[in-house]
Order: structure tokens, then C-alpha cells, then sequence
């Protein structure tokens, strides 16, 4: 009995080494199959409704007669424009040539004829002078490489008066142009030269800068 019993002990110890003899190591990996087809596209979904015009104020999808905003009894796309706004400020620039004034002059005369009586009345005035890319505003004290030049202007019906202090005198090649720039002050909401000055400085621009003063009233 005891015999048998070792016997079938020795035959499970001989068949587990034999099994954790057969057993090797694990194989690679295969490699990947191919991606399959792309499904089809589903069906196109169904329109969206359409919007609503803007003309159409009460969103009934039919042109009624107070829809028409802009009396042309028609209702479309032009009903849908808002009122005009009010007018910008209004500026007016004149650029005088004054290449062929006298050099060494103290004082020059230039013709601007739109300087009449109602301008002069109603507007403001202000004037530059430029050397081709620099720009002062007048009266001026205007330092250069060689002299010294201090400028003040007078306007009258027709003309300006450009003064030149120091005893320098006009140089036409120097200077060869003057802006003028004329201010509406209607436009600016003022009544006097104080106001539009203060409407001005209150919109950060500086009178003494041309290139500001430009850009503000849009002048090219």
C-alpha cells in the first residue's frame, strides 16, 4: 500500500517537471490588422428656418406700413438704417505758397481770400508754417542751424500778416508754405475763440500740433 502510494507520488513530481519543462517563453506580438472602411455619411438634416428680416419689427414676416422707417413706401433693408447723425466738427485747411516773397523781409502779406468778414466772425484761425516737414504753429519762436526766427500773424478780410521780430527776416527757401486751418466754431458747440479752444483741449488735442489737429478734424 504504502508502495503504491510512492509510486503515484513519483508520477505527479515526474509529470509537474515535465510540464514546467515543455513551457517556453512567450512568442512576440503579431502585428496589427488593417483599419477597416470608413462608414457612410448619414442623411443631410433638414433646412433651418429662415431669419428674421430687419426691417421686420414685430417679426411677422410681412412688410407693414410702419415697418416703412424711410417713407419711400417700400419695406426692405435700406428701413433698417438708423437716423443721420449729427455733423463732425468742421475744419477747412488753405496752404499758401510762399516761395516767391521777398527774403529778409520783416513782415509778408499773403492773399487768402477766404479769409472774408463772416469767417472771420465765425471761425477760428489757426496757422502753421513749414519747412517741408516740420510744422510750427504761429506766433512762434522758431530756432534753426544758423538764425533765430519769432513769428507772430494778424489776420484781416482777404490776407495775413506774418511778422518776423527778431530782425531775421523771411526766408522763403526755409519756410516755403503756410497752412492755415479754419475752425467752425458753430461745430465745436462754442460760441467764442475760449470754447473751441476748451473743446479741443478737452479732446486731448493740442492746437500747437498740427499733425493732431489734422487728425482730429480728418484734413489730408
Amino acid at each position: 500500500m504504502k508502495l503504491k502510494r510512492f509510486f503515484m507520488l513519483g508520477c505527479m513530481v515526474t509529470a509537474m517537471a515535465l510540464i514546467s519543462s515543455c513551457s517556453g517563453e512567450d512568442g512576440k506580438d503579431g502585428l496589427n490588422g488593417t483599419n477597416g472602411t470608413n462608414g457612410v455619411d448619414g442623411a443631410t438634416g433638414p433646412a433651418g428656418s429662415d431669419g428674421i428680416a430687419c426691417w421686420d419689427l414685430n417679426a411677422n414676416g410681412v412688410g407693414d406700413i410702419e415697418e416703412d422707417m424711410n417713407g419711400d413706401e417700400f419695406v426692405d433693408a435700406l428701413d433698417c438704417q438708423g437716423p443721420q447723425g449729427e455733423a463732425g466738427p468742421a475744419a477747412q485747411r488753405i496752404i499758401v505758397d510762399t516761395t516767391g516773397e521777398t527774403p529778409g523781409a520783416t513782415s509778408i502779406e499773403l492773399d487768402v481770400p477766404e479769409l472774408t468778414q463772416a469767417v472771420l466772425d465765425t471761425h477760428i484761425v489757426l496757422t502753421y508754417i513749414t519747412d517741408g516737414s516740420n510744422f510750427w504753429s504761429i506766433p512762434a519762436a522758431i530756432p534753426t542751424a544758423f538764425f533765430n526766427f519769432d513769428l507772430v500773424v494778424r489776420y484781416e478780410v482777404g490776407l495775413i500778416e506774418i511778422r518776423e521780430l527778431i530782425g531775421t527776416g523771411w526766408d522763403p527757401d526755409l519756410f516755403p508754405e503756410v497752412h492755415i486751418v479754419l475752425i467752425e466754431t458753430a461745430s465745436m458747440g462754442g460760441k467764442s475763440q475760449a470754447d473751441v479752444m476748451a473743446s479741443l483741449k478737452a479732446a486731448q488735442v493740442d492746437v500747437n500740433n498740427y499733425e493732431e489737429v489734422k487728425k482730429f478734424f480728418g484734413l489730408k
